[in-house]
C-alpha cells in the first residue's frame, strides 16, 4: 500500500465516517485522487461505503484486517513519540507491555494507552511530553514479584498483560 493509502486510513483509526471532500482536504490532495485511493481500501476491505443524500460517506471496516493495521499503526505511534525509549533508559531495560483496546486495534479517540511496565527500578516518570503527542497514558508499574502476586489477586489483569505486545524485553517464566 503506498504512503497515501496509509495517511489515508489513519484518517479513520479514530472511528470517524467521512466523506471525499474531508478526505481530500485533510491530506491536501484533489478530490479525485481521494476518492481514486478510497477506492483502493475499499476493494481491500479496509473501508466501508455508503450513500447519505448526495454523498458518498467512508468509514473504517473494524474487521480483523483493519484492527491489524490500527495496531501497527498505534505500536509505531509509541515507538516514534520516544516514550519507548524514556522508559528503557529510565527504568533500566524494564519490560514494557501494551495491552487493551490499543493493543486489540478497538480504541476510539478517547482511549489511552495502557502500557504494563515489569522493572526492578521504579522511579518517578514525567509523562507530559509524551501525553501531548500521544493522548492519555496510563502505566502499570511493576517489580517482578508484584506481578506474580497479581496473578492471585487480579487474573484478568495478568491474561490481558500476557496477551498484549511487548515493546521491550521479554517475559520470564518464572514471572507466569
Amino acid at each position: 500500500m503506498s504512503n497515501k493509502s496509509n495517511s489515508l486510513l489513519e484518517l479513520f483509526f479514530s472511528n470517524e465516517e467521512l466523506c471525499v471532500r474531508d478526505c481530500s482536504r485533510l491530506l491536501s490532495i484533489s478530490p479525485s485522487t481521494a476518492s481514486q485511493y478510497l477506492d483502493v481500501l475499499v476493494k481491500a476491505g479496509l473501508l466501508k461505503k455508503r450513500e447519505f443524500k448526495s454523498l458518498l460517506l467512508f468509514s473504517a471496516s473494524q474487521n480483523q484486517m483493519f484492527k491489524q493495521k490500527k495496531r501497527q499503526y498505534n505500536i509505531e505511534r509509541l515507538y516514534q513519540s520516544g516514550l519507548i525509549t524514556y522508559l528503557e533508559r529510565r527504568l533500566l531495560y524494564p519490560t514494557i507491555i501494551l495491552f487493551g483496546s490499543r493493543q486489540k486495534g478497538e480504541d476510539d479517540s478517547t482511549s489511552d494507552y495502557d502500557l504494563f511496565v515489569i522493572t526492578n527500578q521504579k522511579s518517578s516518570l514525567d509523562l507530559k511530553k509524551f501525553e501531548r503527542k500521544l493522548g492519555k497514558i496510563q502505566i502499570f508499574l511493576h517489580t517482578p514479584n508484584e506481578f506474580q502476586k497479581l496473578r492471585k489477586t487480579s487474573p484478568e489483569l495478568v491474561s490481558n498483560v500476557i496477551n498484549g505486545s511487548i515493546l521491550s524485553g521479554y517475559l520470564e517464566l518464572e514471572w507466569l
